[in-house]
């Protein structure tokens, strides 16, 4: 009987053929028969290998087309050249399935990436579906199906564990495998995902969404691909109630190559894809422990309040809480105390607490009886929306006094995470067996607590990249205005200029005025000399119009033939706001501080585009100065609305029917008191030229 489904066809085929399988023990190629056999895979496997009549004691065929059927899935395990062919044959076989061990793909060069377009044909010509390149395998713990050529699976067992594991890195998995296991902690499904030329890892992930065996997933990322797929993913794992938690490499702050605005240079790749997680809903850790070491917690974040984001921190050693607390400040995590009602409970239980945001038990928590009765006090009290037990050398050397308590005590649906100071192997696997999320080091604890109260629902629907490779073309600043003013931003009151004409004796707005360069040659006018401040009078704007026009000549080489004037403006700060369509995530809007020095802040606060209301508030509000704009301590609070109103129109740039804005920005955009509104004083517009 064969499988029906194409994700039985991946996790639970019936039957798998290993094309190019070695009876060589000390080739990889012969690793994934010896896997299959050792973890108990109880499906049919064919060996295809026209040099050997046998490998390891098992009858091969000497091609495709000579099996004695049809696989749900055959793994190949031959070099490039011999993969492709393999490929092809298996296509014409009819198998549902099909994983690539082989490098020598997009990672080579030109000649690899025609070998890719050549296999994403095949998919579409013949439906067949492809794994990798580069894919060290697909595994399910819960049957044996161990299709994998890395070495880590010689381990001993496998614990099947409750969250599916996909990495684009195919080295990693050994790596997690190993240290998960050496915790106790297990995986249900494991996938190396390789160059995804075709299932990428939000579909191989999407088809585990409705499998019981699975409750979360563990993503491992070098980059964000099809960013499509992830999306829809994402969703639909939260709809499913299953948490989605990832690792990223490449937390760098290179901008990006082509960025023309101040925006491009402040979007680099990896926090474009912290904004792309955040906003699909999928927690990101930092630490790599914290990957697997999070996944109990999040077993029951769908059922979590999540009100205000606050910790307790209940411990048997001062040294060891303050370790944790400190890692939770880094977080921008609230540590708070327990109340004068939670205090009073503590009392009635015979554990007499001092106030302070520790609950430190000291050595009377070092006992089953005082340690559960601060439990079953502590995840009762709601000022708390996670508690975190922090135990000292008691769980090493009497685990059954301190971990015991954690282990019997009653689960009221208050998440508990335990951080043991030791090296208390035993303690960390009683826990793990128990589902009660514990950490090997503050940080990780601090990291996994951190992503779990940041954890959000997903805010967009699925969307698509664009990924654009032609010419650009840029607008002049009063296009650009126009453009905005469209979408609904604040129109600027401005006079164009001919460079030759006569100035007015009277300009439709009262000096002071600012004049500025009209070019759409020329991006950044402060940096050639295009931009002159607080003109007074007619005498000094025909003197700055002469100055613009020598200096853009001398340093950018453009002779400007317009100015534009407009009245000079001062509010009570200057915000720039940005849009990029990002190649990798899509649309994104960003905010930060503007001015001439705006890419020197570090304060990028970004969203995926178009936002609503909420969101742009959330936006205002993770901004430093945003205490300033609100009315600090009794002064004047800025037009707040008017701001928001703002961003959400200016992020419906992503949704125009052709995409052809792809970089957008206002800077600096001057925000005005309670009431009078916001003002854009620079714009600037990218356009694809063939849109």
């Amino acid at each position: 009987m064969r499988a029906t489904r194409l994700s039985d066809c991946v996790f639970k085929p019936a039957s798998v053929a290993l094309v190019g399988a070695s009876g060589d023990p000390n080739k990889t190629t012969a690793r994934p028969f010896q896997f299959l056999q050792k973890h108990g895979f109880q499906g049919r496997i064919h060996v295809v290998n026209p040099r050997q009549k046998e490998v390891f004691g098992h009858p091969t065929v000497p091609s495709i087309e000579d099996l004695p059927e049809t696989p749900d899935h055959a793994y190949i395990l031959l070099n490039t050249d011999g993969a492709m062919e393999a490929a092809r044959y298996c296509a014409e076989r009819g198998v549902p399935v099909v994983s690539i061990l082989a490098s020598g793909f997009s990672e080579s060069g030109a000649e690899g990436l025609a070998r890719e377009q050549e296999l994403r044909a095949l998919v579409r010509e013949t439906g067949t579906r492809i794994i990798g390149p580069n894919c060290l395998g697909v595994v399910n713990t819960h049957n044996g199906m161990s299709l994998t050529a890395n070495a880590a699976f010689f381990e001993p067992r496998l614990d099947p564990g409750r969250f599916m594991l996909v990495s684009q890195s195919g080295s990693m998995l050994g790596s997690l495998l190993s240290r998960a296991q050496d915790r106790g902690l297990g995986f249900s499904r494991i996938v190396s995902v390789g160059n995804e030329v075709d299932m990428d890892i939000g579909t191989l992930s999407m088809g585990s969404v409705d499998d019981p065996e699975v409750e979360g997933f563990l993503l491992f990322l070098e980059t964000i691909r099809h960013a499509e797929s992830l999306t829809q993913f994402a969703a639909a794992a939260h709809a499913a109630g299953k948490p989605v938690l990832a690792y990223k490499l490449g937390r760098s702050s290179e901008g990006q190559e082509l960025a023309v605005s101040h925006t491009g240079a402040m979007l680099s790749d990896d926090n474009v894809a912290d904004t792309f997680l955040r906003d699909n809903g999928v927690a990101r850790v930092t630490h790599l422990e914290s990957l697997f070491e999070s996944a109990p917690l999040f077993a029951g974040w769908s059922k979590a309040p999540r009100r205000r984001g606050t910790v307790g921190v209940v411990t048997t050693t001062g040294g060891g809480a303050a370790m944790v607390v400190d890692q939770l400040g880094v977080e921008g995590i609230s540590v708070v105390g327990p109340t004068e009602g939670t205090l009073s409970k503590l009392a009635e239980a015979g554990l007499e607490v001092g106030p302070g945001r520790i609950i430190d038990l000291t050595l009377a928590g070092a006992n089953y009886d005082a340690m559960t009765a601060a439990l079953k006090v502590l995840r009762n009290a709601q000022e708390f929306d996670v508690l975190i037990v922090v135990i000292g050398s008691s769980a090493r050397t009497m685990p059954q006094q301190t971990i015991q308590p954690i282990l019997d005590g009653e689960d009221n649906g208050k998440p508990l995470a335990a951080f043991v100071v030791p090296e208390a192997p035993h303690a960390l696997r009683l826990m793990a067996d128990a589902g009660i999320p514990a950490f090997r080091t503050p940080e990780a604890c601090a990291d996994a607590v951190g992503a779990f109260l940041d954890v959000r629902a997903p805010r967009l629907p699925a969307r698509t990249v664009n990924r654009y490779e032609g010419a650009r073309n840029s607008l002049s600043e009063k296009a650009a205005m126009d453009l905005f003013a469209s979408l609904g931003v604040p129109a600027t009151q401005s006079l164009e200029l001919a460079v030759t004409a006569a100035v007015p004796e009277n300009l439709p707005f009262p000096y002071p005025v600012v004049a500025k360069a009209l070019s759409d040659e020329l991006s950044h006018k402060t940096e050639a000399g295009g931009v002159v401040l607080n003109i007074e009078g007619p005498e000094e704007l025909r003197a700055a119009i002469e100055n613009i026009s020598l200096n853009v000549r001398e340093r950018a080489g453009i002779d400007v033939e317009q100015v534009l004037i407009a009245p000079q403006v001062k509010g009570m700060a200057d915000l720039l706001l940005g849009y990029a369509d990002d190649p990798q995530v899509g649309p994104v809007v960003i905010l930060s501080q503007g001015g001439v020095l705006a890419e020197l802040s570090k304060e990028r606060i970004i969203r995926l585009a178009p936002v609503d209301e909420a969101t742009a508030l959330e936006m205002i509000d993770s901004l430093t100065i945003a205490p300033t704009l609100k009315g600090y301590r009794g002064g004047a609070p800025a037009d707040i609305k008017a701001l928001v109103r703002t961003i959400i129109a200016f992020s419906r740039i992503a949704e125009h029917p052709k995409r052809a804005i792809l970089e957008a920005e206002i800077n600096p955009l001057s925000i005005q008191a309670e009431g009078a509104g916001v003002i854009p004083l620079d714009a600037l517009a990218v356009l694809a030229s063939d849109r």
